[in-house]
């Protein structure tokens, strides 16, 4: 799970203290990426807004859900689990995201 996040953002603030560690107790592996210091993923990943969770397993995004709002990202979750288990093109690699820019 990557969560992006930017300076005097309260929603961010909020995600990364209250729903990071959530998602970890549930077993994801989350890296916080903050758009100071890696304003290159914000671009590779077409992220525009913030906080931004996107959900990847093997390189592939499964789910993106933007906001602070954990019955959202719950959702966009429970979504992503449903796509591992079809193939339903739905899904681009984050390399494909960039290359398409």
């Amino acid at each position: 799970m990557l969560v992006f996040t930017g300076p005097n953002c309260g929603p961010c603030v909020r995600a990364v203290r209250e729903f990071v560690p959530r998602l970890q107790r549930r077993g994801w592996r989350v890296h916080v990426i903050d758009e100071r210091t890696d304003a290159a993923a914000f671009e590779t990943c077409g992220v525009d807004a913030k906080p931004t969770f996107v959900c990847v397993r093997r390189g592939v995004e499964c789910g993106r859900s933007v906001g602070a709002d954990w019955s959202t990202l719950c959702a966009m979750l429970r979504r992503a689990n449903e796509r591992q288990f079809t193939n339903d093109g739905g899904a681009e690699s984050l390399k494909e995201k960039k290359e398409d820019r």
